[in-house]
């Protein structure tokens, strides 16, 4: 994880990117999935590409009767 390896708190990275701790560990444990806006903050906040940030979210293709979902692999 970029922010683990960065070494900072969900707090200290939520205050270099303008964003609320929370938010931070909501799109961290995958309840949550960033804006585009929110993905540029926090790529720029840590310093890393967009890419290493999307890296394992991956689009899960719904059956006909429902919709699709996104997954986070662990």
């Amino acid at each position: 994880m970029a922010r683990r390896r960065a070494g900072f708190s969900q707090e200290e990275l939520g205050a270099m990117a303008c964003l609320h701790r929370t938010e931070i560990g909501m799109v961290e444990n995958g309840t949550r999935l960033p804006r585009v806006d929110t993905l540029i903050k926090l790529a720029s906040a840590l310093g890393v590409g967009g890419e290493e940030l999307l890296a394992g979210i991956e689009w899960i293709v719904p059956a006909p009767t429902r919709s699709g979902s996104f997954s986070v692999r662990s």
